[in-house]
């Protein structure tokens, strides 16, 4: 996590086997979870900004942009 003014950073990695990032997940097979689909809605939600980077045999990157709100500190 990193605080930049005027933003909060959230970046999740890892080297595991990654997907076809054309063929993005949106939960979990039996239909529940909230995959990459919740997190975007609630990303949006505070006006931030969510990207995810995938590549098979390379891992996955998920970074979250998230403005801070006036009067709070990091």
């Amino acid at each position: 996590m990193t605080f930049m003014h005027p933003q909060v950073i959230l970046a999740i990695r890892d080297n595991g086997v990654g997907c076809d990032p054309t063929i993005q997940p949106v939960g979990r097979a039996d239909g529940s979870g909230v995959g990459l689909r919740g997190m975007r809605e609630r990303v949006s939600s505070v006006n931030g900004t969510l990207t995810f980077r995938s590549k098979l045999g390379m891992g996955t990157l998920i970074r979250a942009e998230l403005p801070l709100q006036e009067g709070l500190k990091p």
